[in-house]
Parts: structure tokens; sequence; C-alpha cells
């Protein structure tokens, strides 16, 4: 017998099936028993041998069939459990056929060989008709044991085949259910990225407000008091002008809040996924540091789009602009004051920031000199 693998006891679990044959045993053996019993009505002598006789002989015959297919049963079962089909294929099929159908022929051979050695239940038979009938009989039990066996590997086959396909069902349904979880976890993040989006772009909405109300107050007042000073017959020269409050982008420093109005921020730069503001002091000495903030986007937004866009990872201030050439290949190069630094935009920003450059800086737009002659935008 083949050694058992460690892995018998997680194969049984898997592998053991429960033989619901018991409408098949008993048909199969009262068919034998039928069978049986025609060989002998035909191979005997009918004038003598009487019909209760017949009926005792086939009801022996059926009790016989049943154990033998009682025995096949039993072996299947323990065959499963301790040498299983899928650890061990080929000494499964040897002791299978051994057990199933040698074992049930001495089995029965035994049987018959004690139960009609009874003088009430001798059938009389020739010498020549005895030995077909022999034959006969052998031929039958290896042909009874050989269609049980087939029977129980297909009964086995088939419900490892439905237990396979309802785990896959299983798989197919759990796998439905992630992808129905994962679609709405991405609803659900969409809607609440749209929801930020909502957010900042009423924060900026709001503050463009505000300092509109607040230029608007302050030209109210300038006229006011201006109204007021003509009346009074007071000295232009006198006249206090109001100041208007110029923007700033504030940010903390060593625990402490620093406040860069926005004519004097160079750029704000993104380097792995942290902000950095660059801006100058009174010194005339350029500063950066990484500052808190969203995305290169929301600063635009906050800022009403004082800072714009021109590269991936670049936003420059309005004022930071000293010259812009252009090659001749559509892509547009800003050179930028105190750090002396070129920026190439691509051919889509260069066209979307046109207008923006000629009417909000005030630059002219120069191509540069080549040996071949000057290039034309």
């Amino acid at each position: 017998m083949p050694r058992r693998s460690p892995q018998n006891g997680r194969i049984k679990k898997i592998t053991a099936v429960r033989y619901r044959d018991e409408l098949w045993r008993m048909g199969t053996a009262l068919t034998t028993a039928v069978i049986a019993c025609s060989g002998i009505y035909f191979l005997a002598k009918p004038e003598i041998l009487p019909f209760f006789t017949l009926l005792g002989i086939g009801a022996i015959y059926f009790g016989m069939a049943y154990v033998a297919l009682l025995w096949i049963r039993l072996c299947t079962v323990l065959l499963d459990k301790f040498i299983p089909w899928d650890a061990h294929r080929h000494s499964r099929a040897a002791l299978q056929l051994f057990a199933g159908t040698l074992w049930t022929l001495v089995l029965v051979y035994g049987l018959a060989k004690v139960v009609f050695s009874m003088p009430a239940l001798k059938v009389p038979f020739t010498e020549e008709r005895l030995d077909e009938y022999h034959q006969g009989g052998i031929l039958l039990t290896i042909f009874v044991s050989l269609i049980s066996n087939l029977y129980y590997v297909c009964s086995y086959l088939l419900a490892i085949c439905y237990r396979i396909l309802a785990k896959a069902h299983k798989m197919l349904d759990h796998l439905r259910s992630l992808r129905s979880t994962l679609a709405k976890r991405k609803l659900e993040i969409r809607k609440l990225k749209d929801q930020l989006d909502e957010q900042a772009i009423e924060l900026a909405r709001k503050d463009a407000e505000m300092e509109k109300k607040i230029v608007l107050e302050a030209e109210r007042r300038l006229k006011e008091f201006l109204t007021d000073s003509i009346e009074q017959k007071q000295p232009a020269a006198e006249i206090p002008v109001p100041e208007i409050p110029v923007p700033t982008y504030s940010f903390d420093v060593g625990g402490k809040q620093k406040e860069v109005p926005y004519p004097e921020i160079i750029k704000f730069t993104v380097l792995i996924r942290v902000v950095f503001i660059h801006w100058i002091e009174t010194d005339n000495s350029v500063q950066n540091r990484a500052v808190k903030a969203e995305s290169l986007k929301a600063l635009g937004i906050k800022s009403n789009h004082y800072f714009r866009k021109v590269t991936r990872n670049t936003m420059i201030s309005q004022d930071m602009i000293k010259n812009c050439e252009n090659p001749g290949n559509g892509q547009y190069e800003l050179l930028l004051k105190h750090v002396h630094e070129t920026l190439r935009l691509s051919e889509d920003t260069s066209r979307n920031l046109k207008p923006w450059i000629e009417a909000v800086v005030k630059i002219n737009m120069k191509p540069k000199e080549t040996k071949g002659g000057t290039l034309v935008i």
C-alpha cells in the first residue's frame, strides 16, 4: 500500500464524497438475481425443479449480490479516505480493481459454496451444465463488479466536478461583489474630488469678491475725501491718498507666519509633490521655502489667476517676466527676472498664454536671430 502523504488530511476534506447508491444497489442486485435464476431455469431440468425452490434460490442470489455490492461500496469509501484519486492515481486504480473485482469474486464464490452446499438448495445439474453454470456465474460476477466500480468512479468524478463548479461560481460572485464595491468607491472619490474643486473655486470667488469690495470701498472713500477737500478748498498736496491693500501669500517660517506680497513672488515650483515658493527679500536676495499648498492649480485659483502655470511643475508671477522669445517652433521661451532663468513652454501652453503675455504682462514678442535671418512669429 502506498505511503500516505502529509496532505492526506486536507485531501480527505476536499475530495470526500457521499455516495447515494441505495437504489442502484437494490436494482443491480435484483437484476443479477433474475439473470442467475434464468440461467438455472434454462440449464437445469425444469420438470424436477419446484417453483418455490427457484424463488428461494433467486432470493439467495439477490442477497449475495447485495452483499457483494455493499462490499464494493465499503472498499470504495475506505480507498477514498486513505488513498484518494488526486494523491495516488495509479495505486488507487490498481487497488480499486483488485478490491472491487477480485475480492468480490472470491466473496461471491465463498458465499455460493457455503449456501448451495445445503441439500435443500442443491440444483439438479448435469456435469456439463454445471460447468457452464459455473463459468456463467464467474462472468456475471466479474461483469457486475466492473459495472459497479465504474459507477462509483463516475459518481466520484461527477461529485468533484460539481464541487469545483460551485467553488468557481462562488469565486465569480465574490469577484463581481469586489468589482461593484470598487466602482462605488471610485464614484465616491470622484464626487469628493468634485466637491473639493467646487469648494476651492467658491473660496477663490469669495476672495476675488472681497478684494473687489476692498478696492471699490477705497475708491469710494478717496472720492468722498477729494470731494470734501475740494469743498473745503484744501490744497491738493495735503490730500492723503489711502493705500490700496496689496494681496499677499502667507506661510509658516519657524513657527511664525510670513506674508509675501504678490509682486515680490517670482514663482511656485513642485518637487516630489512638495510646493516651493521663490520670492525676493528686501535685500534683493532670492529665497525659497516649502509651503503647505494643495497644488499649483489651487494656488492659481486662490490668486484669481495672478499666477499662471507655464510648465508642468512651475507657476510664475505676472511681474517677474523679463523677456519672451519665439525661436520659430511655436514654443515660447520666458526669461525671468532676478533668477535669470529661462522657461521653455510647450506649443499648447504658448498658444494659450499668448494673449496673457501680450496683454497682461505687456511683453513684446521677439524672435531669436539665426544665421539665415530672423524668424517671425
